[in-house]
């Protein structure tokens, strides 16, 4: 899709997710320009929406019981990217679930993404400038492709980390790079609950834990303080009525 235009919905179907039906959020399945979830709580598609983590928000109970399945297709040719994802999703709560919402600034405990001793160890991505970008990924194992670094701290606190994450790297280039860490037991992805850690090689070999792989393998540190981030407070929001 054109990076210079803002999609709008040619038709969406908002429909309550099967008890079966396991979580899943991307572009591509019914068409290159259609966006569509699975199995996906409202706190979810607000989070999505607003690139948010999810105790970013604020709203009614419900949000986070019912769940449902979303198909959009834009109205303009080409696959979507993230950004462009996100606005069908603002659009779709405002249609469809009528939501009212604000920000306000609150200080909470984060995880800061700083620059660790000895400098990035991050590759400049090599194709030409674009907002195409993206990652491959499990627990144990994170590949990003042409990101930032505002964006990697973005997609870390929508799908890995108990709490928001902040760029605090200066950095603003490009880049290409592999994580490869051994999860806590307890580690989880956000979005998927029933998600396992990869396994992982035992004994001396074992990838390092998440943190120390941040400042081995990327040269970056995840440093847990606090500060002011943004809430997202729901006004007001409704239940879709059916297809």
């Amino acid at each position: 899709m054109r990076t210079d235009v803002e999609p709008g919905i040619e038709v969406a179907t908002v429909k309550p997710s099967r008890p079966d039906e396991g979580f899943s959020l991307g572009a591509g399945q019914g068409g290159p320009n259609v966006f569509s979830t699975t199995g996906t709580t409202v706190r979810t598609l607000i989070q999505f929406a607003n690139g948010v983590h999810p105790r970013q928000i604020t709203g009614p109970s419900w949000i986070d019981s019912a769940r449902y399945a979303v198909t959009i297709k834009a109205d303009q040719e080409g696959s979507p990217s993230i950004p462009q994802m996100r606005i069908l999703m603002q659009k779709l709560l405002l249609n469809r679930f009528k939501i009212v919402s604000h920000r306000e600034k609150k200080e909470l405990s984060i995880y800061a993404l700083t620059i660790a001793k000895g400098g990035p160890k991050l590759a400049a991505h090599p194709g030409p400038p674009s907002n195409q970008w993206g990652f491959g990924f499990g627990l144990g194992a994170i590949n990003g492709r042409n990101s930032t670094m505002t964006e990697f701290a973005g997609w870390l606190q929508a799908n890995l980390m108990e709490q928001p994450v902040v760029d605090r790297t200066g950095l603003t280039d490009r880049y290409d790079f592999s994580l490869r860490y051994t999860p806590d037991p307890s580690m989880r992805l956000t979005n998927v609950p029933n998600a396992v850690p990869r396994p992982t090689t035992d004994g001396a070999d074992a990838p390092p834990d998440l943190f120390t792989a941040f400042q081995q393998q990327l040269g970056l540190k995840l440093e847990s303080t606090r500060g002011p981030v943004d809430i997202v407070i729901v006004d007001s929001i409704q239940r879709p009525l059916e297809n």
